[in-house]
């Protein structure tokens, strides 16, 4: 909690919502600046997730969901053009 507390967020210079990327920037105590941009990340069609990173958020996101159901869901959502309708979705 107490790095968050230090954590300042802040819009790139010409930055729109169509610009990528993202830059990190931190101020080490002995006085270094580590300094990294990305522009292009995971997920993005430049370097797409593949099935383990798509399933590790999808666990993450149903963390406090039963296990074997949402594996089960997950595995028919990679699958759903084989799917004849989608009740099984109904909540």
């Amino acid at each position: 909690m107490a790095l968050c507390k230090r954590v300042k967020l802040h819009r790139e210079e010409g930055a729109g919502h169509m610009t990528p990327g993202a830059s990190v920037t931190l101020n080490l105590n002995d006085g270094r600046v580590l300094k990294r941009r990305v522009v292009y990340f995971k997920g993005t069609p430049q370097s797409p997730a593949d099935r383990d990173d798509v399933y590790e958020k999808f666990a993450l996101l149903t963390r406090d969901c039963p296990r074997q159901e949402t594996d089960e869901i997950f595995e028919r959502l990679q699958n759903i053009e084989r799917e004849s309708d989608f009740e099984w979705l109904k909540v």
